[in-house]
């Protein structure tokens, strides 16, 4: 019996060494499948990257700056998109659907033309970024002969105490007075509290901000701005990191 273990024993040291051969083997002929597999893959990687296929990081200009969510250059570019004379190519589109916006949820019974508002030598109407009066900023005024539009934009600030209520008391008594209250969502302002101020500020996102932009873009006469490109990439900051 005895013996009889140490030849299955024998046996059994025989059938690991074949195992590990076999392993072994297996093993080589594996890693060099891998090899050849990588070496294909890190050829295509360098050709896509000769020809400036294989591309990295953000797409859009405010990204690259680390300014994608700065409150301050979304006012700045939005009064741009605002003004009619800007080199955006989109005239007054963005404008008009703005106030066509307030008009609809304000029930307003006064219409507005369907058309751009033909502009006058002098410009009829101005666009402040940052206005402040009686101590208290405005993020975008827009002042005209027979309207006034109040834009109060967040992007993730929040709302300093009274300021919509204050808003309002500063500018309510300007020609045809209106009041957008602008956020991520939609949402309604904490600092509306004056029966007035809840009556006249009226809600926007900014995806309806974008959705106004890019039908601007599609009109025939608009988009061809010479600064039209910079005003699809804002389009895709907008999209890739606000609405």
């Amino acid at each position: 019996m005895p013996d009889q273990i140490t030849q299955w024993d024998n046996r059994i040291l025989e059938m690991v060494k074949d195992w590990e051969s076999i392993r072994r083997r297996t093993t080589a002929a594996t890693m060099a499948r891998w090899k050849h597999h990588f070496a294909g893959m890190n050829a295509e990687y360098q050709g896509l990257l000769s020809r400036g296929l294989w591309v990295s990081g953000p797409a859009d200009f405010l990204s690259i700056i680390n300014r994608q969510e700065d409150e301050r250059t979304h006012s700045r570019v939005l009064a741009w998109l605002l003004t009619p004379t800007g080199r955006h190519g989109l005239r007054n589109l963005v404008l008009m659907s703005l106030l066509r916006y307030y008009d609809a949820k304000h029930g307003n019974v006064k219409a507005l033309p369907d058309q751009p508002i033909a502009l006058a030598a002098d410009c009829s109407y101005r666009v402040e970024c940052s206005y402040w009066r009686e101590g208290r900023e405005a993020d975008i005024v827009v002042l005209g002969n027979d309207f006034t539009l109040i834009i109060e934009m967040k992007v993730n600030a929040g709302e300093p105490a009274g300021q919509c209520d204050d808003l309002y008391a500063n500018f309510k008594d300007e020609p045809e007075a209106r009041f957008l209250f602008l956020t991520r969502d939609g949402s309604k302002p904490t600092t509306a509290t004056a029966d007035e101020t809840i009556r006249d500020f009226e809600t926007i996102s900014w995806l309806d901000i974008r959705l106004m932009v890019e039908n601007a873009l599609k009109d025939p006469v608009s988009g061809k701005g010479t600064a039209a490109p910079i005003v699809e990439n804002y389009l895709l900051t907008l999209k890739e990191n606000i609405a």
